[in-house]
Parts: structure tokens; C-alpha cells; sequence
């Protein structure tokens, strides 16, 4: 399942580029495109068409370079039956192509037993990025339930509106009482950010993770 940073990173190499000849030709500067590359950020609308035409590629093309493997939607079964609707940044918000939230629907499943969510609209995420350090790691599973009431400092899966290119975090949330609210990381080199609450069409509580461990240091899945 390649993430769009890997898939940037071998068309770049492929084409016998460096980070500075592509941002060059993007129009962005090389520390932009590292930034992609190691999945700290999803370019803009206007800067992912730069990058397709860089490669001779249409937007479909390039969409299917890095989209196609997370499109396959099946329905889970009793014994798995939390639907992972996609990878969620826990460091910058940003897109990942989610699948459809409350459906059922997603493009693997994980199973709920022994976690305590009685949630019929429970879903599941994986993380990405390493501002939710300690507590949450870099492809750990989170499980949400979005029919539990949030409260200050809980942690919680964000989806914003069009107005802010409906990208995802994972954050901790704080209501500021004013129509906004703060979404803070756990790694204190993210800084927080502030967002109208009239900006945001999801808040989902994260109930649970599910981590997996290194066979190599002992332990299993």
C-alpha cells in the first residue's frame, strides 16, 4: 500500500532528479519536497498538478500511482468488524483518501474483542507521523467511537471541511469556548492549532490502539 511520499520519491529517482531539480520545476522550494517525501505534508491542489506534469503524468495517472491499492472496499464480519477507513497524519493535517465514515466499509478490518467499544459506528485508523509520541506510534491502530462524548485532553480523530481541503489529524482536543477549539500533539515540537469548530464535519473520541510488536525483539501481532 504505497504512501504518496514513496511514490514521489521513485518517480523522482527514476527521472535521475535531486530534491532541488523537482522543487525547481514544482515551483517549491527542496525542503518542501522533503517534507513530502518523508509524508510531513500532502501537497496542494495546485502544487500536486505541478508535480504530475513534472512526470509527464495526468492527475488521474498520478492518482492511481499511490491511490489505486487503498480503493478495494469490502464489508467486515462479526469477528472483524471495525472498518480502517484510512491513514490519519498525526503531525500535519493532511489527506490520505479516506474511505466513507459510519458504512461499514473500509479497505481492512480489525477486530474489537476485548477492548471494551460497544460503538456500532466504531472505525479504525492507522497513524501516521510522530506527534502523538509516547503514547501513540508511528502504525499502531487506533479505534474510535464516535458515539462517546468528547471532554478536554481527549485524543481524537479530526475531519475538516472543504474549507480547509477536508484533510485529517490526530490530536488531542481543548475547547476554547469561543467557537473554536485547540488541537495539540503530545510531541511539543508540533505547535497547536486553532480552528473554528464551524470548520470541522467529524471529532470522533479514539477509545483504543492496537500495537503491533517486532518479532524480531520478541512478541507477535
Amino acid at each position: 500500500m504505497p504512501a504518496f511520499g514513496d511514490i514521489l520519491k521513485e518517480l523522482r529517482r527514476k527521472a535521475g532528479w535531486n530534491q532541488e531539480y523537482l522543487a525547481d520545476k514544482v515551483g517549491i522550494s527542496r525542503e518542501q519536497i522533503a517534507r513530502l517525501e518523508l509524508q510531513r505534508n500532502m501537497p496542494q491542489p495546485g502544487t500536486y498538478r505541478r508535480i504530475a506534469e513534472s512526470f509527464g503524468l495526468t492527475l488521474d495517472e498520478l492518482d492511481r500511482l499511490w491511490r489505486a491499492s487503498r480503493i478495494e472496499q469490502y464489508r467486515g464480519t462479526l469477528e472483524r468488524k471495525a472498518p480502517v477507513i484510512n491513514k490519519v497524519p498525526a503531525g500535519h493535517a493532511q489527506d490520505y483518501c479516506d474511505l466513507g465514515l459510519d458504512n461499514g466499509i473500509g479497505y481492512d478490518y480489525v477486530s474489537t474483542v476485548g477492548t471494551g467499544i460497544d460503538d456500532p459506528l466504531v472505525f479504525a485508523f492507522e497513524v501516521v507521523g510522530d506527534s502523538m509520541l509516547p503514547a501513540f506510534a508511528p502504525g499502531e491502530l487506533c479505534l474510535c467511537s464516535p458515539n462517546t462524548p468528547i471532554e478536554d485532553g481527549d485524543a481524537v480523530y479530526v475531519r475538516f471541511s472543504s474549507e480547509r481541503d477536508n484533510e485529517c489529524t490526530f490530536k488531542r482536543v481543548y475547547d476554547l469556548q469561543d467557537g473554536r477549539v485547540e488541537l495539540r500533539a503530545d510531541n511539543t515540537i508540533y505547535k497547536p492549532l486553532i480552528v473554528s469548530k464551524e470548520h470541522i464535519v467529524r471529532m470522533s473520541f479514539v477509545a483504543a490502539k492496537i500495537t503491533r510488536f517486532d518479532r524480531k525483539k520478541r512478541g507477535a501481532y
